[in-house]
């Protein structure tokens, strides 16, 4: 923004762009107002957009001058990880959150006792629900059914911390971070009051990085839920009918979760590239075990 004067001698703020790239269609609320004296600021038009912009907005900027808390780097292995891995939320690898999966390859059945019939009627099945089935790796589950994350902080007023710096070197492995997650539609931009830092953890070769979230203080204000495990007795029982058993390893379980409107502002979290919120549950906030037991 640029500070200009009009013709009373009053300043006012034309908006520019950081390069051509910015120019963009602005809300429709301003598009309806046809005052020609007021200066229309550019938007991004894709959360993703708006992402790469700041990206290139802060790696033009001089780290000198950024009003940021000092970088944190946590190395993998070390005690200091040992110690604060309870109380970080660790990012998985984020290498594909859309890995495919070929049910034609399934192992169905056991060889020797399953018919062909049997087993024709099995791959059916698994074709059928072909949708909820995810290849290997850390992938981004279809949101479940009959559940949802809500966390309750009582009359806490929000904690907004400030963004911490990330050396430049390390800016793109973020940013590539942050756009996989804004991709899968697994965190959104935010404006919630609520904001908590992200940590930066160097893995061995102090080449790549898994990406953390301080959630200490906010776990802090979240009140503790509390949900009974089944008892294996009880399991065994529901089953005494059954005649086929399928075992089954729930993908990401915790971003399968979607989290409610409340809990997406206190999920908040910040960096040098924005603000985001956490559209599916993630990991290491209090109550999170809690609700993927049920």
């Amino acid at each position: 923004m640029s500070p200009s004067e009009d013709d009373d001698g009053d300043e006012y703020f034309d908006a520019i762009s950081l390069d051509d790239d910015y120019v963009c269609d602005p809300p429709n609320e301003i598009l309806e107002e046809e005052d020609d004296d007021v200066p229309v600021p550019y938007w991004p038009s894709t959360p993703l957009r708006k992402l790469e912009l700041e990206y290139k907005r802060c790696m033009k900027m001089n780290a000198e001058d950024l009003d940021s808390e000092p970088t944190i780097y946590i190395h993998e292995g070390s005690e200091l990880l040992s110690q604060l891995r309870d109380q970080l939320v660790l990012l998985p690898e984020l290498k594909d959150l859309s890995p495919s999966c070929d049910i034609e390859t399934a192992d169905v059945g056991e060889p020797g006792i399953t018919t062909p019939d049997k087993e024709h009627k099995m791959r059916i099945i698994l074709r059928y629900h072909r949708s909820i089935f995810l290849g290997d790796g850390n992938a981004a589950p279809a949101p479940a059914r009959g559940v949802v994350c809500d966390l309750d902080v009582g009359d806490a007023k929000p904690v907004a911390q400030r963004s911490r710096s990330v050396a430049p070197h390390l800016s793109m492995k973020v940013y590539e971070l942050i756009k996989k997650l804004l991709e899968k539609g697994l965190v959104e931009h935010s404006e919630s009051p609520w904001a908590s830092p992200i940590v930066i953890v160097l893995k061995k070769n102090d080449v790549d990085i898994r990406m953390c979230i301080d959630y200490r203080i906010v776990n802090t204000f979240i009140k503790l839920s509390n949900y009974p495990l089944p008892l294996i007795d009880d399991l065994l029982i529901g089953f005494k009918s059954a005649m086929w058993f399928m075992s089954l390893d729930m993908a990401s379980g915790f971003w399968a979760i979607r989290m409610t409107e409340r809990a997406k502002l206190i999920s908040a979290f910040v960096c040098p590239f924005g603000h985001f919120q956490w559209v599916r549950m993630p990991f290491g906030l209090k109550n999170a075990p809690w609700y993927t037991r049920q």
